[in-house]
């Protein structure tokens, strides 16, 4: 019982710490198909997040490429993590703006 009761809490902290990993709006992500290869996967990019009543995100609407907008689980959406709203992203003011070849001259 002693070692029983530290193992739960330990897993009711890992479980809250995904909670944080949901996709933000915005962002691409895979979904998971009924193959292995991964590369036969769809894309889509969050619109928006569903909530359950306990106010746990359960679900995502989605949007693929061909402007379909479907809802699925998060157990069936893997975050790509290269796109989305980022609330700490400021741009920066020394980068160097790139210009086109033809305004170069």
């Amino acid at each position: 019982m002693k070692e029983y009761v530290p193992a739960l809490n330990e897993k009711q902290h890992q479980s809250t710490r995904n909670i944080d990993k949901t996709p933000n709006t915005g962002a691409v992500v895979l979904l998971k198909g009924d193959t292995k290869d991964k590369a036969l996967w769809k894309l889509g990019r969050v619109v928006s997040k569903i909530s359950g009543k306990d106010g746990i995100v359960r679900c995502l609407k989605l949007k693929y490429g061909n402007g379909y907008v479907v809802e699925r689980p998060l157990q069936l959406v893997c975050d790509l993590e290269i796109g989305g709203e980022d609330p700490h992203w400021k741009p920066n003011p020394e980068a160097v703006l790139l210009l086109k070849r033809e305004e170069r001259c």
